[in-house]
This record gives C-alpha cells, structure tokens and sequence, in this order.
C-alpha cells in the first residue's frame, strides 16, 4: 500500500479547506515512518484474520516490535 493511498492528500481536516494541516500530518506520518509501521501491521492482520483483530495487533505489537529499516536498508 503505497503512503499516498494511507495518507491521501484529497482529503481536508474541517476548518483548513487548502489542506495545509493535512499537508503537514502526510509529511510528519512519512518523516516518522507511521505509514511503514501501520502496513507491517495491517499485512500481519490480513494475512492471518483474527476473529478479534484488536487484540491480535496488540499482541503482535507487543511480542514482535517493529523496528524502522536502518536508511542504508530502505528501498527507494
């Protein structure tokens, strides 16, 4: 899933019509790695369909932490 599909940019926060907060949130969620983080997550729960996917991802969570790829192993 690619981040401008998890993060659209078509979408506006009530009250900021140009987008400019939602802007900003696309480029924190990106910078922090929030997008790479919530697919590792959203894979493990598709891939597997807990009857109670809540407590599955805290369980994954907490049991398999996910660690950010250092930026030599990123991929461009």
């Amino acid at each position: 899933m690619s981040s401008s599909m998890m993060f659209p940019n078509s979408v506006f926060m009530p009250g900021d019509p140009e987008g400019k907060t939602m802007d900003a949130a696309v480029d924190y969620a990106k910078s922090a790695e929030v997008s790479d983080f919530l697919q590792h997550y959203l894979k493990k729960v598709i891939l597997e369909k807990p009857d109670d996917p809540i407590a599955f991802l805290l369980e994954q969570i907490e049991s398999d932490p996910w660690v950010a790829p250092k930026p030599e192993e990123k991929k461009e």
